[in-house]
């Protein structure tokens, strides 16, 4: 609904609109997934209605963390209206999948930082124990020049 409302407008409102960064919507232009019009003259991007919800689409996907790869795989489809929500749950899905695996990865490295911490910090104390413990060389007798102990 709020696509028909709005014409067409330079980046910074684009980006205000789509809640996208101009940072992020400048690299969707080089890498090609969004290609705004040019104003003739002064050759500022111009943005269409259409391309919001373009934008949005791969806001969207960004945030959950899907590639650009795979965003441009899927923009022409989504832009012909081919694009099934089946398709996308699947992508999701996927997303998820690879999300978890990572997470496993990350516990079983926190588990190794607490084992190694806690391995160096019982290390530490038996070093200062040890220091501590230990009996100081005993002293040896002084002796006079005539060879006889003090």
């Amino acid at each position: 609904m709020l696509v028909s409302l709005v014409g067409n407008m330079h980046i910074t409102a684009f980006s205000l609109l789509t809640r996208t960064s101009v940072h992020a919507l400048r690299h969707y232009e080089a890498i090609g997934l969004l290609i705004p019009k040019r104003l003739p003259g002064n050759r500022y991007r111009d943005y269409g209605p259409e391309q919001v919800k373009e934008a949005v689409f791969i806001t969207m996907s960004r945030q959950v963390g899907l590639g650009l790869a795979l965003i441009a795989e899927q923009l022409p489809r989504y832009r012909a209206g081919t694009l099934r929500p089946t398709d996308m749950i699947e992508a999701l899905n996927t997303r998820r999948d690879e999300l978890e695996a990572q997470i496993e990865v990350l516990h079983a490295q926190r588990t190794m930082v607490v084992e190694h911490a806690l391995w160096i910090e019982e290390r530490s104390k038996r070093q200062r124990q040890s220091r501590t413990q230990a009996k100081p060389w005993p002293a040896t007798p002084r002796r006079s020049p005539t060879g006889r102990s003090r």
